[in-house]
């Protein structure tokens, strides 16, 4: 049976999809029908994780997400990461601000293989919504 480097296709597909746009990686390493259960809501299939990737590199073209922690077992990596990024462009409804912006998350990855088949994030969409400068009714 092979093995996988799961911790090492969630470090590629971090540094290489979403902070440098690299959209070969989606049809690479997730599964057509996978899902991103996200703090904002899911995504569903590759093409919703290309479609995701597309609008936040638009609205932040310097997003960058630096990997603090990553643990794997059997084909489950999860991970702790900090992005940050300029809001340059409208994102979840919110006009193009300027402010720089910085998110926490922490994530769980499923494999088949070596596609990823589900994706756990958890991050702080309100702090997030409140560095781009949303109203927000606390």
């Amino acid at each position: 049976m092979k093995e996988y480097n799961y911790a090492g296709i969630v470090k590629l597909v971090q540094d290489r999809l979403w902070n440098k746009g690299d959209l070969d990686l989606v049809e690479r390493h997730y599964d057509k029908d996978c899902i991103l259960h996200a703090t904002s809501g899911d995504l569903r299939g590759a093409e919703g994780i290309r479609n995701a990737v597309v609008e936040i590199r638009a609205s932040f073209p310097d997003w960058h997400e630096k990997l603090e922690d990553i643990f794997a077992s059997g084909n489950k990596v999860c991970f702790r990461h900090t992005s940050t990024g300029t809001h340059q462009g409208t994102f979840m409804g919110c006009a193009a601000s300027g402010n720089r912006v910085e998110v926490r998350e922490i994530g769980i990855v499923l494999f088949r293989k070596e596609k990823i088949v589900e994706h756990w994030a958890m991050f702080d969409l309100l702090g997030w919504l409140t560095q781009m400068g949303a109203k927000v009714n606390r």
